[in-house]
């Protein structure tokens, strides 16, 4: 399962930018370890700066107002010099903000700064990794088919480091749901929870959920192998239908398909067009016709007629969001009886694949009505 985390906390945090615990961050495993998102970079240099200025931050007060104890960022994984060792380093992806950020840490003993030297060169090792490895991406509303739009919510969105929602380890049948609106983030339980039961949550996108282990391992991006409800998953396939597993097939993507990218370029095409280019993806994410050996490529060959092999399983999501794209588009055109049958599917796929009470639900169940 997840890497177990300490019982304490760090203080509340954000940055602008995506995020890598929930899956949509991109990460590269080179030799130098994981390349992330700025991100990661930008939050650790904001913490940086906090600590600065307030090194209980780190920490931690022996006692708080109400007479209990606060927890500083330091209890949180990795805590030990062994753990760290046991981790890749962590690499920016932008190499200019990796370097601010190495200079941000480097300058942790100030003039004004109440920290020793062994302190800041904790900080220094460790803070990163724990941003990585404990932040969680925040977006208000991101189930509104309108948030990554130029004009949507894209704005809200970023990366945090919480006091005690940062300790949620991870599943991949996850008892609670997590909602944000602005910098204030809900986690609601979706079943019923029995007393001393741990309570977690997805650090990927539920979506992903229905996929076999090797596939959510790879969209997680962690160092842990997402096999902790491996049982579990297999009695919910055999109720619901199971994924391809990704190690029956060496030319299924670990990544799905019709990402951003792609579901940009579809929504810029006129209607019509848009209507081709998404029965032709949708045959290639049903396996009915072969995918290009470059899935990036997918765009460029929708009109391939190459159908004598089946294509490369893709994530279940990719259909899904390439119908998402279709009802939405035959609404557009006011074919409203031919989008409903699509929006009906959606909404299946919602019910039968992700976890309970998942906010998509209601988002799809108001546009099929």
């Amino acid at each position: 399962g997840a890497q177990k985390k300490s019982n304490a906390a760090a203080a509340p945090a954000s940055a602008d930018e995506d995020n890598n615990m929930e899956s949509g961050a991109e990460s590269d495993d080179d030799d130098d370890g994981p390349t992330d998102s700025v991100g990661t970079a930008l939050l650790t240099m904001r913490l940086a700066e906090s600590i600065k200025l307030d090194p209980t931050l780190w920490t931690g007060m022996s006692k708080t107002s109400d007479g209990g104890k606060s927890v500083g960022i330091c209890n949180l994984y990795p805590q030990t010099d062994a753990e760290v060792q046991a981790l890749p380093p962590w690499v920016c992806s932008d190499p200019k903000v990796g370097l601010e950020m190495e200079n941000c840490l480097s300058n942790l003993c100030g003039e004004n700064a109440d920290i020793d030297a062994n302190t800041a060169q904790a900080i220094r090792l460790r803070l990163p990794l724990i941003v990585r490895y404990n932040s969680l991406s925040v977006e208000t509303c991101p189930e509104l088919f309108v948030h990554p739009s130029p004009v949507g919510h894209v704005s809200l969105s970023g990366t945090a480091l919480f006091q005690y929602a940062s300790l949620f380890n991870h599943s991949s049948q996850p008892n609670v749901n997590r909602w944000a609106i602005g910098d204030v983030t809900f986690f609601v339980a979706n079943r019923r929870v029995e007393a001393g039961t741990e309570l977690t949550i997805s650090y990927v996108e539920h979506e992903i959920l229905c996929e076999d282990s090797g596939r959510r391992t790879a969209v997680l991006g962690m160092d842990f192998v997402d096999g902790d409800d491996e049982d579990a998953n297999e009695n919910m396939g055999a109720a619901k239908g199971s994924a391809v597993s990704g190690d029956d097939d060496d030319n299924a993507p670990l990544m799905p398909v019709v990402d951003a990218e792609v579901q940009q370029e579809l929504m810029e095409m006129v209607p019509e067009e848009r209507l081709e280019a998404i029965d032709e993806l949708l045959a290639q994410a049903e396996g009915k016709r072969k995918a290009p050996e470059d899935h990036d490529d997918a765009m460029d060959d929708h009109g391939n007629d190459d159908d004598d092999e089946h294509a490369a399983s893709w994530f279940q999501c990719d259909a899904h969001q390439l119908r998402i794209l279709q009802a939405l588009t035959l609404d557009g055109l006011g074919r409203h009886e031919e989008a409903y049958p699509v929006w009906e599917q959606c909404v299946a796929f919602v019910d039968a694949k992700l976890p309970p009470l998942d906010e998509t639900g209601v988002a799809l169940r108001v546009q099929t009505a």
